[in-house]
């Protein structure tokens, strides 16, 4: 599809791969140039918070998840998010804690296990399994990974959400989604 590397920030891909091989540091460097130059791309702050919440920083996770859920709302996957890094992740800030207090914080928590991102975490979503009122985030990248591995219906379901969640792009998606049917 022409056009599709123009409005689909692929920063995303590379700070994912970073994070998938443990160099979290560089995907949260990655995440942070590509949110600067697309502020709009709800993405980027989820893979974002999937790279704090791996560092521990509970508190930075929740922030992000609550930037994409401010973006997409009714979102189960964000909603679950929230609710996880909710509990530990606000402590320091509701107690007017400086740096040095959510370092100690991080340091007592040390022993916890941190929960592990795998690709498909990030890149793998059932359309068929999801409710309405518990959608994934869906965007123009995802809906191309499913035409490339041969899942049109779930490619075609992914644009069908798109138009849902932002109808002022239905114009510019219809030739994909049409060549999607045929395909189908």
């Amino acid at each position: 599809m022409a056009g599709v590397e123009e409005i689909s920030p692929r920063f995303v891909v590379e700070a994912t791969t970073l994070l998938t091989a443990g160099k979290t540091l560089d995907a949260i460097s990655v995440c942070r140039n590509g949110i600067a130059k697309y502020p709009w791309y709800a993405t980027g702050y989820w893979v974002l918070g999937k790279c704090y919440e791996r560092q521990g920083d509970l508190a930075a996770a929740y922030a992000q998840y609550s930037e994409v859920a401010r973006r997409l709302q009714g979102i189960g996957a964000v909603k679950n998010a929230l609710e996880r890094t909710r509990a530990k992740g606000n402590t320091t800030a509701a107690k007017g804690g400086t740096d040095l207090d959510a370092l100690m914080l991080k340091l007592q928590e040390a022993k916890r296990v941190i929960p592990s991102v795998s690709d498909t975490d990030i890149l793998s979503v059932d359309m068929s399994a999801s409710r309405k009122d518990e959608l994934p985030i869906v965007t123009v990248t995802l809906a191309e990974i499913f035409a490339k591995q041969g899942r049109y219906k779930e490619a075609l379901e992914a644009y069908k959400q798109i138009v849902q969640q932002r109808p002022d792009e239905a114009g510019r998606l219809a030739e994909r989604m049409a060549e999607l049917e045929r395909l189908l």
